[in-house]
């Protein structure tokens, strides 16, 4: 399995891609804020926070 997803945009950029879907420890390793629970503190009260692995 040969995958690509950015973990940095511009130069250099790492990537992994394919053509299966990724499993979550997959995409835990590469890109764990997706599955954050609660918004960071750094967000206002009027930001909604939307879990991303559920969209």
């Amino acid at each position: 399995m040969h995958h690509h997803l950015a973990t940095r945009f511009g130069r250099n950029a790492h990537q992994i891609s394919g053509r299966e879907a990724l499993d979550n420890e997959t995409l835990y390793r590469h890109v764990p804020a997706i599955f954050a629970r609660e918004a960071h503190d750094s967000r206002s009260e009027r930001y909604v926070y939307v879990p991303t692995i559920e969209i």
